[in-house]
This record gives structure tokens, C-alpha cells and sequence, in this order.
């Protein structure tokens, strides 16, 4: 393809820039969807744009209030209910666009191997996340039933809604499994060198990632599995 002008390599450092955590949620938003589309032209910046992915992904939101005094109180709930649709959605498209960048990675060679290990250590520990956060929730106790006497009792107020829902995390474990099986086609020595490295390590959070990672995707996908040789 073309090679990219001075002028389009400032304009994409801008858009890795509105990655930070400084950025507004609109910036970010647009960064999440922008650095995936044009990280194929610029391979040399593989490595920033997989620090600005995983940025996006883990890192903190300020919410953006509003404070004008004609804001009520429902229309300021809809806006942090927009606020964190945004994030969410910023935060799934961050995690797929990793995809885009270990296909980029391809051109680089050898010399894209530091960033993708860095990369599948990032989604073995977005694996462990998910899958310890799906356990804990399958052994919550069931609610209690309500008495007679409490029927008639007027209702406490609900608990507020938590920014991570059980579908939402459902939504991130099917696309860090994705991304990884994707790692595993385009680098299967890079991935395999790093599942051995979590079995032979300290680090427990590497190991159980490493394990059900090799349960659940490479012995489910055995025969579709790439040649090593």
C-alpha cells in the first residue's frame, strides 16, 4: 500500500495520544475504533498501539458530570447510564482491535515477538479476571425468600447497578478467548512459549489463565490447531 506521509503519522499519534487516561470519554471512544483500523499502517508503532488498547481496556474512567442546574436528577442518571454504554463499548472494541495489532505484528517478524507476549500475558490475566469473576457469581447463594410478614413490609430500595454485569463479562470472556485463539494461529510457539512459562512459574494468576486456556481452547480446537513445524 502507500506509504503514510509525515502528516499521517502525526495525525495517528494524536489519535494514540486521545488513548490516555486523560482523555475525554468521547476521545477515547473514537480512539478505540480508530487506532484497530490504522494500526495495519503504521507496523513500526505496534507496540504503542498495544499500550493504547490495553490503556483503554483496564484503565480508570472519571465520569463526566454534569452540572448545570437545569440537569435533574433522572436526566443525570440517563447521562451516566450513557457514559457507561460509552465505556463499555470503548472497553470491548479496545480489547478486539488487539486482534488487528498482532495481525500487524506480522510484518515485523521476530521483531514483534516482545509485543506479543505481552499481549497474551495481557489476555491470560483478562482471562483469569473473567473466568474467577464467572465463579464467584455461580456460588452466590441464592436470594432468600421473603417471609409473609416481609411481603407486607414496604421494599428496601434496589442496590445500584454495578458497572461490570454478569453479561458484560460473558460479552469480554468470548472476545479475549477469540483474541487468544487468534494469537495462537498467527504465533503458536510465541503462545505455547508463554503457557509454558505460566506452568513452570511462581505466579498463580498465570498458571490457573494457562490451563484454561489450553483446556478450553487449544484440546477443544485440537484439530484445527496450527503446524509447528
Amino acid at each position: 500500500g502507500q506509504t503514510p506521509s509525515a502528516e499521517d503519522l502525526q495525525d495517528f499519534q494524536r489519535i494514540l495520544a486521545a488513548a490516555s487516561l486523560e482523555g475525554s470519554c468521547a476521545s477515547r471512544r473514537l480512539a478505540s475504533r480508530l487506532v484497530p483500523k490504522f494500526v495495519p499502517q503504521f507496523p513500526s508503532l505496534v507496540d504503542a498501539c498495544a499500550t493504547a488498547l490495553i490503556t483503554l481496556h483496564q484503565g480508570r474512567w472519571q465520569p463526566e458530570l454534569l452540572t448545570s442546574a437545569s440537569i435533574d436528577g433522572e436526566q443525570q442518571r440517563q447521562v451516566e447510564q450513557q457514559q457507561q454504554d460509552i465505556i463499555k463499548a470503548t472497553r470491548e472494541d479496545a480489547l478486539t482491535g488487539l486482534g488487528e495489532v498482532l495481525h500487524a505484528s506480522m510484518r515485523l517478524v521476530d521483531k514483534a515477538v516482545p509485543t506479543v507476549l505481552r499481549i497474551v500475558d495481557f489476555l491470560f490475566r483478562q482471562l483469569h479476571a473473567c473466568t474467577s469473576a464467572a465463579a464467584e457469581a455461580a456460588a452466590q447463594p441464592p436470594p432468600l425468600k421473603r417471609s409473609h410478614q416481609q411481603a407486607n413490609s414496604p421494599s428496601p430500595e434496589p442496590p445500584l447497578p454495578q458497572p461490570t454485569s454478569s453479561s458484560s463479562n460473558n460479552g469480554t470472556l468470548a472476545i479475549i478467548q477469540e483474541v487468544l485463539k487468534l494469537a495462537f494461529k498467527l504465533y503458536p510457539r510465541v503462545v505455547l512459549s508463554c503457557c509454558l512459562q505460566s506452568f513452570k512459574g511462581q505466579d498463580r494468576v498465570m498458571f490457573q489463565a494457562a490451563t484454561c486456556f489450553c483446556k478450553h481452547t487449544l484440546l477443544a480446537d485440537s484439530s484445527r490447531a496450527p503446524a509447528l513445524a
